[in-house]
């Protein structure tokens, strides 16, 4: 904590302070606020007509973070929570915050990813092949493309194959 900034050491004794950047992080949270009670309306209508889960995501990096979520009415549901970090690459929501950006940009945030198999669905793309990597980033558009048409994205076991 003290590396990251999180906290600060009082002079030579044993007991830390909070700093600063624990309250802009916390502000930065409070933006979410607004969005969530905006988004809550909508998403319980679409859960409702869907019976499926609805997420609320952010982009951060090369990651989303859920935000918001509106669990399934069946029993069997994805796995998630709130404040949890997953790939944009294998997951649905990381497809739709990326269906919006252009092709250079979606190359840069996904050119540095280590990309990690999270289940034997997961798509991974090894990075020493340029022309696999190039073929990967536009098979990555065209879905991107086709879930910016359809208004959402849907992916099967390419993140957790975990249920609750």
């Amino acid at each position: 904590m003290k590396s990251l900034g999180y906290v600060a050491q009082e002079g030579e004794s044993e007991k830390y302070s909070l700093t600063l950047k624990l309250f802009e992080l916390g502000a930065r949270a409070l933006q979410n606020v607004d969005l969530v009670r905006s988004a809550d309306i909508q998403m319980r209508e679409l859960s409702r007509l869907t019976k499926e889960t609805i997420h609320l995501g952010a982009l951060d990096e090369d990651s989303i973070v859920y935000i918001h979520k509106i669990d399934s009415m069946y029993n069997l549901r994805m796995y998630s929570r709130i404040g949890r970090r997953n790939p944009l690459y294998s997951t649905a929501i990381g497809k739709v915050l990326l269906a919006w950006r252009d092709r250079a940009e979606v190359e840069q945030i996904l050119e540095d990813v280590e990309y990690k198999r999270s289940t034997d669905r997961t798509i991974t793309a090894p990075k020493s092949c340029w022309g696999f990597w190039t073929a990967f980033v536009s098979r990555a558009m065209a879905k991107t493309t086709k879930s910016r048409k359809r208004g959402y994205a849907a992916l099967v076991y390419r993140s957790s194959t975990a249920l609750a």
